[in-house]
């Protein structure tokens, strides 16, 4: 079995659906990056920077629970026509106030349940932590391991 590791930044939009009460759908795009963590005598740092690659598209439907926990599923594409991942709640997301005036954070983690492509037949686990701005700007940092039967 192999497994892929992946971590992204998307950034998007999350905007409420017409039919039902507490449910949207988000959309988001994301670049390929280069995630550092530096340990050292000052303490701890961390960046994500873009590097040359292709770019990965986020949809999802979300549908509230309550004022606080919400459930989510979807696909990610990694580029045009390369790979995808379906996804549906692991264990429910939570959202809280953020450290800005109207803003939310939370989190959540999916189940991947297959795809597309080289994915296929792909298994694992994404967790998610985002910020949800006033206007329903989406910005979401995931880390992904995934396992992939050897062909």
């Amino acid at each position: 079995m192999a497994e892929l590791l992946y971590c992204m930044r998307f950034k998007g939009q999350a905007e409420p659906e017409t039919e039902g009460l507490g449910r949207f759908r988000v959309k988001a795009a994301g670049e390929s990056c280069h995630v550092q963590t530096m340990i050292d005598e000052e303490g701890v740092r961390g960046s994500l920077q873009p590097v040359t690659g292709g770019f990965a598209e986020f949809e999802s439907r979300v549908q509230m629970k309550d004022n606080d926990t919400f459930e989510e599923e979807g696909e990610i594409q990694f580029g045009e026509e390369g790979p995808s991942i379906r996804f549906v709640t692991f264990t429910p997301g939570k959202l809280e106030e953020g450290p800005e005036p109207n803003e939310s954070r939370g989190a959540i983690t999916y189940r991947v349940e297959g795809g597309k492509g080289q994915l296929k037949h792909a298994s694992g686990l994404i967790t998610s932590n985002f910020r949800l701005g006033p206007a329903g700007e989406v910005e979401n940092f995931q880390l992904g391991l995934l396992h992939i039967p050897e062909p």
